[in-house]
């Protein structure tokens, strides 16, 4: 084993290790990821400055841990690297799914789905839960999707409460020729089909089977849909959880899939007017204007399972 004594171990087991330990991953002196030992002295010093960093997260600012460090090492995007190491954290930790960290809870997150009930959650137009093509197993919200004719199933799920700015974290489980995705900015005004509602998309499709003709559309998986189109390389086989992330900070939107931003953008411009006026809301009107809304969960395609659908408000936040 390698025990931390200084800046000569490698950059990234360092910040691994300072991180895990001010997330209570692990403790000092013990065994961390990859069989590193955590020098004490060390790193209580970096732990405050791993919690900073947690925060800095957030909002996706680079943060400079060494002065001496090389370039390469020295400055990087953090947010990523938590991302990364959300697996390890929660292997460490044996975290439950559906569940809050202490460490979440004191940085503003709340779970939006409890794991259990349809507590927070109605069917968009109507003022109850879907009576079916809605259940939940093993943790799991499933829309049921095609396995039902069109007359049984539930239609789209949207909060009870309405968001402006927020971060939002959400995993996904997808099947062959899956379409489905998570909307926000959800006003129930603009009116689409019954079941369905019109709002910015994080889309979630089966890149693989891709159920458009046009390949290369902007509705691949992690996509705003038909607006742009997400960066490739960051969907896991089908069958595999996902993590899907959206930041919405003032004007300034962003997804995430796996730990890998795809997709960045700022409302309000005259570059997001242009691409509105490209896509398939361009006769909408109001589409994508509003400051706030629902957030909810589509009704399309196959099964599609969701899990650890979490949330802080960012509300007075911009970039």
């Amino acid at each position: 084993m390698t025990k931390i004594t200084g800046t000569h171990l490698p950059f990234h087991k360092l910040i691994i290790s300072t991180i895990l330990l001010a997330a209570g991953a692990v403790d000092a002196n013990t065994a961390g990821p990859a069989g590193i030992v955590i020098n004490l002295d060390l790193a209580r010093a970096e732990a405050v400055r791993a919690k900073d960093c947690l925060m800095e997260a957030q909002h996706g600012r680079f943060t400079t841990w060494y002065s001496n460090a090389d370039p390469l090492t020295r400055t990087f995007q953090i947010d990523a690297l938590i991302v990364r190491l959300a697996g390890l954290r929660e292997k460490a930790l044996g975290q439950e799914p559906n569940t809050l960290t202490r460490q979440e809870r004191e940085a503003g997150w709340k779970l939006l789905w409890d794991g259990k009930s349809t507590k927070g959650w109605r069917a968009i137009y109507l003022d109850h839960f879907p009576e079916s093509g809605w259940i939940i197993e093993d943790g799991q919200l499933i829309c049921l999707g095609e396995e039902l004719p069109v007359d049984e199933r539930g239609g789209a799920i949207i909060t009870t409460e309405k968001y402006g700015s927020f971060e939002l974290s959400f995993e996904f489980k997808i099947r062959e020729h899956a379409n489905s995705g998570v909307k926000y900015f959800l006003d129930e005004s603009l009116k689409a089909s019954m079941g369905h509602g019109l709002g910015l998309e994080f889309a979630i499709l089966d890149d693989g089977n891709f159920p458009y003709p046009e390949k290369d559309a902007k509705r691949t998986c992690g996509s705003l849909y038909d607006m742009v189109k997400a960066e490739p390389g960051a969907t896991r086989p089908v069958g595999e959880w996902n993590q899907g992330r959206i930041v919405v900070a003032g004007n300034h939107i962003e997804h995430w899939l796996n730990g890998k931003r795809v997709v960045e953008i700022e409302k309000g411009t005259p570059h997001y007017y242009n691409l509105v006026s490209n896509s398939k809301y361009k006769n909408i009107e109001g589409w994508g204007e509003f400051p706030e809304g629902h957030i909810l969960l589509q009704d399309e395609g196959p099964r599609t399972a969701f899990r650890n659908i979490k949330i802080r408000k960012l509300d007075g936040i911009g970039r």
